[in-house]
């Protein structure tokens, strides 16, 4: 309810709206959802049109048949200004494993590892967790200014090393 009043005034700024937008729908959104295990296709089209919804709420680009507005994901996601909501998946993840890494128990390290081992020797096996992280670092360093600090490979056992004894603020580094 509060969001719908919110998104439907014109006085606010969509930079507003998507700062609530983050606040709230998004931490309901990941809370134990998308940042663990990898979303199926069905999943996926879920996540991106509940997503751009939001998007499309905020930037009040609601879809109208009558009057043959139909508003495509590109252009509301240029509207925002706003990440890809597959992207959206790919920050949340790297900051939960930062929080893995600072706070996770040795045991869930033993297994997260043992899974990534043995869903490398099976064909055709659900990527582990710590490939989904592997292909989101590969993303952040693809995709973001060349940051000294940082890694600039893909390997999982590096990047935990920097986050761990990193002296600098990890969420302004993945965002």
């Amino acid at each position: 309810p509060l969001c719908t009043k919110l998104f439907d005034r014109h006085d606010v700024e969509v930079s507003s709206k998507l700062s609530v937008m983050k606040m709230y729908a998004y931490s309901k959104a990941f809370y134990c959802a998308a940042v663990w295990p990898a979303l199926n296709k069905q999943e996926q089209t879920i996540w991106h049109s509940g997503i751009i919804k939001l998007y499309r709420m905020a930037a009040g680009m609601r879809n109208d048949p009558q009057a043959n507005e139909n508003h495509s994901s590109e252009k509301v996601i240029h509207a925002v200004q706003a990440l890809v909501p597959d992207d959206l998946i790919k920050e949340s993840r790297l900051l939960y494993f930062r929080r893995l890494v600072i706070r996770g128990p040795k045991f869930l390290w033993a297994l997260l590892k043992a899974h990534f081992i043995a869903s490398e020797t099976v064909k055709n096996a659900e990527p582990s967790w710590l490939h989904l992280v592997r292909r989101d670092i590969q993303w952040r360093c693809h995709n973001s200014p060349v940051d000294s600090r940082l890694p600039h490979h893909a390997d999982v056992e590096a990047w935990s090393e920097t986050v761990a004894h990193a002296p600098f603020p990890w969420k302004r580094t993945v965002r």
